[in-house]
């Protein structure tokens, strides 16, 4: 899954930065795979706590949020094809995102990003 995570910062880098159409058009198709992915919480977890891109972060917030809320949008593709959570999917996201706030808490009281 590391590696799955990898490319996926790269495409996401790749989404927002370049101006070539068809490297876009790739990227925004492997970022629409995500949110079909059954490993799409594990991975968006594992994009925020990887820290290495912006952007991935911003697709791990953005995906995280549609599949909490189960509407809004992301992009129509993304809107379309996202996977509801499940319970225990829920728990486990709440759990982090309540470790994610201590941590960056512990930060800003330190001094660190």
């Amino acid at each position: 899954m590391e590696n799955d995570v990898q490319i996926l910062e790269k495409f996401c880098r790749e989404l927002y930065t370049t101006n070539d159409a068809s490297i876009r058009n790739r990227a925004e198709i492997a970022v629409v795979e995500l949110s079909k992915d059954q490993q799409c919480l594990d991975k968006c977890i594992l994009l925020f706590k990887r820290k290495d891109s912006a952007y991935s972060q911003v697709l791990a917030a953005t995906t995280l949020q549609k599949l909490i809320a189960g509407g809004g949008t992301i992009s129509s593709q993304v809107a379309s094809q996202c996977q509801q959570l499940s319970f225990p999917q829920k728990l486990e996201l709440r759990n982090f995102v309540l470790e994610y706030r201590v941590v960056l808490q512990e930060c800003r009281e330190n001094g660190r990003k």
